[in-house]
């Protein structure tokens, strides 16, 4: 049975598992949700950034990758951010949805409109050569 490495586990989620050379994150919402959605979603690429290296892997190797927005019409505005984060020529398959955000206290309030922010799901990343790193819990 393959092993599972887990990265800031917490009682009810882990922020990062990693199986079968493949890693999984958790949804990840920004520190600052006073910010416009360019900023959150600053703040969420640069909190991916720092989990997949953790996990021994980095953004050029995503497979697939889910976005939640509060407000859909926030989509152009995230897509600047993201199209400058993503290396050209590997850009992952990508859903991005509206939804409403579990945590209460995403909003949105530089604008006044009271709109929760925007959090981020990246699943199924394909880690690099290099192993898990130091800090890492291995389950089962």
């Amino acid at each position: 049975m393959a092993s599972i490495t887990r990265f800031h586990v917490g009682p009810r989620l882990s922020e990062t598992a990693v199986h079968n050379g493949t890693i999984y994150l958790a949804g990840q919402v920004p520190d600052d949700t006073t910010q416009d959605i360019r900023g959150q979603t600053t703040q969420v690429l640069a909190m991916v950034d720092r989990l997949l290296a953790e996990a021994g892997s980095d953004k050029s190797r995503i497979l697939m990758t889910q976005i939640f927005l509060a407000d859909i019409t926030d989509i152009a505005a995230m897509n600047e951010v993201w199209d400058a984060w993503i290396p050209a020529g590997n850009t992952p398959p990508r859903a991005t949805v509206q939804a409403k955000m579990a945590k209460c206290g995403l909003q949105d309030r530089d604008r006044g409109h009271g709109r929760p922010g925007l959090t981020r799901a990246v699943n199924s990343v394909s880690r690099g050569p290099s192993g898990p790193r130091r800090g890492a819990s291995r389950n089962g």
